[in-house]
């Protein structure tokens, strides 16, 4: 059909009934007070037809370049956008550009935070390593988390010790100057021939803990539903597993879970969908992505070693919500490098045990395999287009587009923020818009749209710009830095020093 004619209304203008009554009524209903973006009034072969049906005499003026001297003007661009209003100012620019992105090649790993293999340690630290030399090693082989396993073998009888919380609050500090965060998870013990304490001492030690969870957050992925069974893994065992088995003991632990990390965003992981279940309906329905699962047998037998039924529905019903991570325990009917690879997409895994059962792991080395596997993990974000203009008078405002598809296992599971930037020839960064996107919502296989007005500052000086996209974390402090930014799936963008991904340039004039 010719050249489509869309019409988008920018310059830092949003739609006003009193001013802009042409645009309501029975005709164009579609039109909303408020709004920045108006996706298709109408489709037209031309602009001589859409001329026609608004009517000459409406004052208005139509023109098909963005050079009008009548402030009161409408401009557009041919082939699928038309853009900006004028009310008393010129607003000087270039028609959008679309800009088409590739992926990058073959297996290659993306390097991101809160996804992909982890490493494993212990608290208190049993290695000759401290933790700020174990951590660096970690984010040296590509690992951005790290599980924890913090024994309470010695408090089963006792409060917490002051000394074992200021030790856990210490290790962070490393965590974060290595740009990690951590998988954390409590248990009482390890072994066959011990028991839990008494929920009431356990929701005590929640209660320890709580101010160290809150302080800390910004740094932990998430908190495993330990403090019960054998490895904190909520197992049944031969001396005592009431806390697992009874309900109102179990109701209580999660409870006290929920408590400890309330209005911190931190997510809890429980051992089993029903489990998770119990967390939701305790939780609450605006709360359900607080509530995931850890699977430490994944694909080892038919039911993942008790973990639920795969012919049920049980795990369809609790998918939706918070991570999913774990580690495999055993070779099994879907440990095979391809049946891994349906079944953790099946799962939505966002991480996993990089050592794990070696059995396992040494058979996807052999057969080529692991890389495929790891690039899967979560979240895998490509930036597949983007519009925005080539040129923009200093002072006043454009619109950028851009089109990202995640092509992970899972959406991320914490929360982002987005920003655009521009910087000059000689480093200077300017931050030009923060759109509103929520990527807990960018699921797997599906396109999601980031739009945003920007405006160029009033004095900026004339000419080229790299414009760059930062998706950041959600904490103030983290945002800042570059090891805790996310990296586009794309070949030529990602910039490792800011941590910031490049969509092209911008010529301000």
């Amino acid at each position: 059909m010719g050249n489509d004619v869309i019409i988008y209304f920018g310059c830092g203008q949003k739609l006003d009934p009193a001013r802009d009554n042409i645009w309501y009524g029975k005709k164009y209903s579609a039109v909303s007070p408020g709004k920045d973006w108006i996706s298709v009034l109408k489709v037209y072969d031309s602009i001589a037809l859409l001329k026609t049906d608004l009517g000459e005499g409406t004052g208005y003026v139509f023109i098909e370049d963005n050079g009008s001297e009548n402030p009161s003007s409408y401009s557009f661009a041919r082939d699928g956008v038309a853009f900006n209003k004028f009310y008393g100012e010129h607003c000087w620019g270039s028609a959008p550009i679309h800009k088409l992105f590739s992926p990058t090649a073959g297996d290659e790993p993306i390097i991101n935070p809160e996804r992909g293999f982890y490493s494993y340690e212990e608290f208190p630290n049993k290695s000759s390593y401290g933790y700020d030399q174990l951590f660096q090693k970690a984010r040296e082989i590509g690992r951005t988390l790290v599980f924890v396993q913090a024994g309470l073998e010695k408090f089963k009888d006792s409060q917490i010790n002051a000394s074992f919380i200021e030790g856990l609050d210490k290790m962070f500090d490393d965590a974060e100057k290595a740009g990690v965060k951590i998988i954390l998870r409590f248990a009482y013990h390890g072994g066959e021939d011990s028991f839990d304490p008494p929920i009431r001492l356990v929701t005590e030690h929640m209660g320890q803990l709580a101010p160290l969870f809150r302080k800390r957050a910004k740094l932990i992925a998430s908190l495993q539903a330990g403090f019960a069974g054998k490895w904190g893994e909520w197992h049944n065992h031969p001396k005592d597993c009431k806390l697992v088995k009874d309900d109102d003991s179990r109701g209580e632990l999660i409870r006290s879970l929920l408590g400890a990390t309330m209005n911190t965003g931190i997510k809890v992981q429980f051992r089993k969908p029903a489990f998770v279940n119990e967390c939701r309906q305790i939780a609450g329905e605006k709360n359900v992505s607080l509530c995931g699962m850890y699977d430490d047998c994944i694909g080892g037998t038919d039911t993942d070693m008790g973990t639920f039924e795969k012919s049920s529905n049980e795990y369809v019903a609790m998918k939706a919500g918070g991570p999913v991570g774990g580690e495999t325990c055993r070779n099994g009917p879907e440990t095979g490098c391809s049946e891994f690879e349906s079944y953790s997409k099946f799962l939505g895994l966002s991480f996993l045990n990089g050592v794990g059962n070696q059995n396992v792991i040494d058979s996807w080395k052999e057969n080529g395999c692991t890389g495929k596997i790891e690039q899967k993990l979560g979240y895998r974000l490509v930036l597949t287009d983007a519009w925005f203009p080539e040129s923009l008078i200093a002072g006043n405002s454009g619109d950028i587009r851009l089109r990202i598809k995640n092509d992970g296992n899972a959406a991320p599971f914490n929360y982002k923020k987005l920003a655009f930037f521009l910087r000059d020839a000689a480093g200077t960064m300017i931050k030009i818009a923060e759109p509103k996107a929520d990527v807990t919502g960018w699921d797997p296989q599906k396109e999601s749209d980031v739009s945003a007005q920007f405006s160029i500052p009033k004095g900026t000086a004339s000419g080229k710009y790299e414009i760059y996209l930062g998706i950041l974390d959600a904490n103030e402090k983290l945002a800042g830095n570059p090891l805790y930014r996310i990296r586009l799936a794309n070949k030529d963008v990602w910039n490792e020093e800011l941590g910031l991904n490049l969509l092209g340039e911008i010529t301000v004039k």
